[in-house]
């Protein structure tokens, strides 16, 4: 587990218990072998990227897959009213960790503009996976849109009854546009907001 815990680049427990949202007294205890690790390998082994198998048994490779960072899944926020209230799992332990974006297949953009808001504000760089789509897979979304006429902006985009492709604006004061050819369209994986 401390090798695991420094080739992840945590240099000490406290930093690695903190990342992780868990306690230190019972992540020291699994470093220090007080306490044992069935119950909690599998989340170490996904938060620090290496084999289960490895981690339990030393035997194997450290890592089945390239190391990528990871963000902790702390639970889920309400959108509309709800009385849900906030569980011990969503305050304390993570459910489940999402991997960020590989830098050899997303590219940052930074928005310009206000017609995005208020799902976008200016300034926002959005991460836009390289590889282009088919406008069909992405309708009804927001993504990045290359134009024929050379603009790129960051619309939703939809067919409308005569089979034209429309760009709508998340900003409601801005009208609807009938696209020109599109040339690509990128889907949006994350926002920075500035």
């Amino acid at each position: 587990l401390i090798e695991s815990r420094e080739s992840a680049g945590y240099p000490t427990a406290a930093a690695a218990a903190r990342a992780m949202g868990v306690g230190l007294p019972g992540y020291s205890a699994h470093e220090n072998g007080t306490r044992g690790l069935s119950r909690s390998a599998q989340r170490y082994a996904r938060f620090f990227r290496v084999s289960l198998e490895w981690l339990l048994t030393g035997r194997g490779e450290m890592r089945t897959k390239p190391q990528k960072p990871a963000l902790a899944l702390m639970g889920i926020v309400a959108a509309a009213p709800s009385d849900s209230p906030i569980s011990a799992m969503d305050a304390h332990e993570p459910a489940d960790y999402i991997e960020l974006p590989d830098e050899s297949d997303t590219f940052l953009l930074q928005v310009h503009g206000d017609s995005a808001l208020p799902r976008y504000r200016h300034g926002d760089y959005l991460m836009v996976d390289r590889t282009p789509e088919n406008p069909e897979k992405m309708r009804d979304r927001y993504c990045v849109v290359d134009l024929a006429d050379g603009r790129r902006v960051v619309k939703r985009v939809e067919r409308n009854r005569q089979g034209q492709w429309e760009l709508i604006s998340q900003n409601t004061d801005v009208l609807t546009e009938i696209a020109p050819m599109i040339i690509g369209c990128y889907r949006i994986k994350g926002v920075l907001e500035r």
